[in-house]
């Protein structure tokens, strides 16, 4: 009976000890202690990645060469002028006239948004209607080297290419 209690004892205490186990090297000395990890404090770690900033270096104004509706059509010229603000807002200057809007950049994702634009004065008012379509709905990416700045979709095909 003594023998039973004690062994109970013994389990009990095993039960309500700290999760660490131990492990022991060749020669038995205790290498290293290690910790099951809580399962509410693993679901809560987050990764940072830093991801190069290139704001500061795409503002300024930019030539918009050409325009991809889809990555099976051939590019369609452009020359339009698109200035990048400090204050992350964005002016297009098309023969129609300007289209301004804003836009945000974080890591290498790219988003314009509230692009607005008078429709009445344009002649060529589906190229425009399609390229402000282009910068809100499907310009996610953008890809920044020196002179060129490529704004890409979800996929990395160039939507839009432009040079200083």
């Amino acid at each position: 009976m003594k023998s039973l209690c004690s062994f109970i004892l013994l389990c009990l205490s095993a039960a309500c000890s700290p999760s660490e186990k131990t492990t022991l090297s060749h020669s038995g000395n205790y290498q290293a202690l290690a910790t099951d990890a809580d399962s509410a404090a693993a679901a809560n770690i987050s990764y940072v990645a830093n991801q190069k900033n290139y704001l500061p270096m795409m503002l300024g104004t930019w030539l918009l060469h050409t325009m991809q509706r889809q990555a099976v059509l051939p590019e369609e010229t452009l020359y339009i002028s698109l200035h990048l603000n400090e204050d992350q807002t964005c002016v297009v200057s098309t023969s129609c006239g300007e289209m301004k809007g804003r836009y945000t950049v974080k890591g290498m994702s790219i988003k314009f948004q509230n692009l607005s634009y008078n429709q009445h004065d344009c002649s060529d008012k589906e190229q425009l209607d399609q390229m402000a379509r282009l910068l809100t709905k499907k310009v996610s990416l953008y890809a920044y080297n020196g002179n060129m700045l490529f704004l890409k979709d979800n996929s990395g095909n160039n939507v839009f290419r432009a040079t200083r």
